[in-house]
């Protein structure tokens, strides 16, 4: 456990690894979201929009 809080306090000291850790969560976060977005099939849009294709 100490070896990870030494860990975590060099990462936040670190300008490069924070800056990292931020791009790579928010990275994460659009990656989970363009997952969800396509295997939902949730649409607002109407089924006879869809069938007219």
């Amino acid at each position: 456990m100490n070896r990870f809080i030494v860990f975590i306090k060099n990462w936040k000291n670190s300008e490069r690894l924070a800056f990292a850790g931020r791009v790579l969560v928010f990275y994460l976060i659009f990656m989970a979201l363009w997952i969800y977005f396509l295997i939902s099939k949730d649409s607002s849009a109407p089924v006879f929009i869809y069938e007219q294709f």
